[in-house]
């Protein structure tokens, strides 16, 4: 039998956001494939700010909790997950261990690695970090597959000691949807559309943003005031979203600058794939994305959007553009956008390595 886990600890919270989209998204297509349900439901117990005896408690609790889940998978059982774990323990990994020893095929999605985005920052305190890398490892090490973003993720992780061979290349991210893309691409002024999280520690971008740069704002925790090229058309659900968005390009970009990407959240683009490239694609929308970023080779292969070195230049690019060469691009965003929206992606990483 087939079985994916179905955590339910943050039911209902970030409504407005894409926090839950793609984890619902992958259980939706594991579903539909011949998947089977396994719900855990979270203790909301705070064990954060606890002292190191209940800490321990609280891990005993979220460890029991999974293997009462999980006992009574046998040989030959698939098991799906998502990383990373909300419901997590620093004990997960030896569940997990035990289940392939006893012939349960294990495949992990990733989504965020901490071992990736975090634990590479030289301030970050080093008791969390060491903590939190080996819980990754260990539950990376109990997979027989792993589903990555693309291959510098890979790449990265084979340096952390991850059998390159284990994993499977997702490419995109898929965005459920019904029907076909309507297509938002605006051939009039063509801004730049962001659509995300909108505060200045993640996309400080936005305020530093020049006045030649027009930017089409959607999202939750916009801090700041209109201007002539800052237009902000408010915060919507995810579904909601491409039906909404209107603008040019999509925009994916991330940190305090509008010349380029750094800090946390734009290094880390180097490595992940943002699910908004996917909202941005579903929406029939080409995308403008920095050209270091992990998802650059993707877009320029697929022709579904344009690359750049700073946000002036990515505007630039595309208000010079051809109304035939803008044409093309939202088609082979459209394209790509119809097999986001029935699951394509995610369902071909199943299927690999079998």
């Amino acid at each position: 039998m087939k079985y994916y886990v179905c955590e339910h600890q943050f039911e209902g919270f970030h409504a407005k956001t894409a926090f839950s989209k793609a984890r619902l998204d992958a259980e939706r297509i594991c579903e539909a494939d011949g998947f089977r349900p396994l719900s855990l439901r979270a203790d909301e117990t705070d064990y954060i700010h606890a002292n190191a005896l209940k800490k321990l408690a609280g891990h005993w609790t979220r460890r029991n909790a999974w293997a009462d889940m999980l006992s009574g998978l046998t040989a030959g059982d698939t098991l799906f997950l998502q990383m990373p774990v909300l419901y997590n323990s620093m004990l997960l990994g030896g569940v997990l261990q035990r289940l392939r020893k006893n012939g349960v095929h294990i495949i992990a999605l990733l989504h965020d690695l901490e071992l990736i985005r975090l634990c590479m920052l030289e301030d970050f305190d080093r008791k969390r970090k060491f903590r939190m890398r080996a819980e990754e490892e260990a539950l990376l090490a109990a997979c027989d597959r792993i589903i990555v973003h693309n291959g510098r993720m890979a790449e990265l992780l084979a340096a952390h000691g991850i059998d390159r061979q284990r994993m499977v290349l997702l490419e995109i991210f898929d965005y459920l949807a019904d029907g076909a893309p309507a297509g938002g691409g605006d051939d009039s002024e063509r801004g730049l559309i962001v659509a995300g999280n909108l505060t200045p520690e993640k996309a400080g971008y936005i305020y530093t943003a020049p006045e030649d740069v027009r930017l089409e704002l959607y999202g939750v925790n916009f801090a700041g005031a209109e201007r002539e090229n800052l237009r902000y058309h408010g915060a919507f659900a995810p579904e909601e979203l491409p039906d909404r968005l209107r603008g040019g390009f999509g925009l994916v970009w991330d940190g305090p600058d509008a010349d380029t990407c750094r800090g946390t959240y734009g290094e880390y683009l180097r490595y992940n794939n943002p699910h908004k490239t996917s909202l941005y694609l579903a929406s029939g929308l080409p995308v403008a994305i920095w050209d270091e970023a992990a998802m650059a080779g993707f877009i320029t292969r697929e022709q579904a959007g344009i690359t750049a070195g700073s946000l002036r230049e990515a505007s630039e690019i595309a208000r010079s553009m051809s109304p035939e060469e803008y044409r093309r691009l939202c088609e082979n965003a459209c394209r790509i956008g119809r097999e986001l929206r029935r699951g394509a992606y995610l369902r071909r990483a199943l299927t690999e390595k079998e």
